[in-house]
């Protein structure tokens, strides 16, 4: 069994871009989320604490499957993605409303 957290994922165009909490909240557009107002930085830490919880989740079932197959699992969980998942249902409601609210 093998697990990474990384900013942007392992490959792909960003894998090996600097990054930090603010920028990965940036991306996924959470950061625009977190306030009524402008953007701001968050008290806290945000996008660490949500890939390491997406990362538990997928060890627990990668270990659930072992039992099961005799097979390991290599996972991959970046910030960035994390962060996004929890824009899921906005991004949901958002598809689903009329074309003007779109956007």
């Amino acid at each position: 069994m093998w697990c990474s957290i990384t900013g942007y994922g392992d490959v792909g165009p960003n894998a090996q871009l600097p990054g930090h909490d603010l920028t990965y909240l940036g991306q996924s557009g959470l950061l625009a989320r977190l306030t009524d107002g402008e953007p701001r930085p968050p008290g806290t830490v945000v996008s660490i604490p949500l890939a390491a919880t997406m990362a538990s989740t997928g060890i627990l079932a990668a270990l659930h499957d072992a039992q099961r197959s005799g097979q390991g699992a290599r996972l991959d969980v970046n910030m960035t993605d994390s962060a996004t998942w929890v824009r899921s249902e906005d991004i949901a409601r958002a598809a689903n409303a009329p074309g003007p609210t779109w956007g």
